[in-house]
This record gives structure tokens, sequence and C-alpha cells, in this order.
């Protein structure tokens, strides 16, 4: 990885303790094995917990030349504001979202590709790369019961997405894909979900808002 994308915020940003490297890496457990990590430091929300590189990034998510083997498929493309470094102005990018599964049946992954090329002029030439960015597990459903709530899933942690890259309160706007899954994103309970993530008045309230039950 680049020492640009290094202190991008989806890599844990770049806030740094004198001794101890990015702050984001204080609460990883020594053993940093999936199963651990999920078990110990992952957001519990109502129906799932979740991770995010954003605030912390274990040794398995981070930046990829290739999305890895398996069922990756691409959700849609988000235009947004570039907030994961200091900028001197505002630029829009655009991100391809992709949603993985996993060997795990409950358990799926957002990888992201941005285009760079609108910030390379403050930041130089920006190799992409599909960046592990988001892990949730659903809890107690029955492999039927998610399956039939993909779709929802999908929103859910795009959600989840959105709020942690810090564009919520901004100008963005979602394009679902052509593939299979896009073509099923709900963009009428994406929106729904949106406006009411925005008009929360406690992070608290972000449990309720983006239930998986």
């Amino acid at each position: 990885m680049s020492n640009v994308k290094f202190l991008f915020s989806r890599f844990g940003g770049y806030s740094f303790q004198f001794g101890h490297g990015k702050s984001s890496s204080l609460n990883l457990p020594e053993d940093q094995s999936f199963e651990n990590v999920m078990g110990k430091i992952a957001t519990k929300m109502n129906g799932y917990t979740y991770i995010t590189s954003y605030e912390v990034q274990p040794e398995f998510m981070g930046t990829f030349e290739k999305l890895p083997l398996g069922y990756c498929t691409k959700v849609g493309d988000l235009e947004h504001i570039f907030l994961e470094a200091l900028l001197t102005y505002d630029e829009y990018v655009i991100t391809s979202i992709y949603f993985g599964k996993t060997k795990y049946s409950n358990v799926f992954s957002l990888f992201l590709k941005t285009d760079y090329k609108p910030i390379e002029l403050a930041l130089g030439k920006i190799e992409p790369s599909y960046d592990c960015v988001l892990y949730i597990r659903i809890l107690n459903k029955t492999n039927e019961e998610i399956e039939q709530k993909e779709s929802e899933i999908i929103i859910t942690m795009l959600c989840l997405l959105i709020h942690h890259m810090g564009v919520m309160n901004t100008d963005f706007s979602f394009k679902p894909s052509k593939t299979h899954v896009g073509k099923k994103f709900n963009v009428g309970i994406f929106d729904f979900l949106i406006n009411e993530i925005k008009s929360m008045k406690d992070e608290s309230d972000l449990k309720n808002i983006l239930e998986l039950v």
C-alpha cells in the first residue's frame, strides 16, 4: 500500500499515538484471527455484529489488487465528496461497491474500488485497488432466512458504510449496478433509512434504525 493510501480513513485513518502507531490499531487483540476479532471487538447491533476498517483494521482487512476468489458482486456506484484524506478543497469521486460472500454462510463483506483521478492533482498518482472495509455477521438466523434477507442485509451494510465514511450529511448519490444484486436493490428503503440516520439525535439510535431481526 502506498504511503498516501496508508493515511486514508478507510485504512484506520490518520490519527496516531506516539510510540503506538495508528490509534485505530490500539484496540486490536494480539490474536487477529477472524473469529477472535469478531468475537471480541465487533460492534453489537440488533440481529448482527459488524466491524469496519474505518474504526479498526485487523490483518484480514485491507487492500487487494483483485477481488478475492469466490462470490463478489457489484452492488453499485457511490458518488461522494472524498473525505478520507485532508484536502484543501472538496472533490467528488466515484466509489464502486462490491458485496462479498465468505466461507461462513452468515458472514458477508464489502469491498470498495475508488476512482482516484479527481484527487491525483493534490495527492499524486494513486493505484486503484479493492479495499475490504466492512464485515457483518448475521445472528440467530437460518441459512434460508439469511438468503431471504440478502437485499436487506446489503442495504444495511451500505448504510453502515456511508455512516462510517463520514459523508452522511453531505451530498452523495448511489446508483445500483445492473447485476442481479443491483437489480434487487430497493432504493426506496435505502433512501428511507438514510433519512432516518440523518435525523437521529444520538449515535445509539443507529442500533434501532439499522436492525436485522
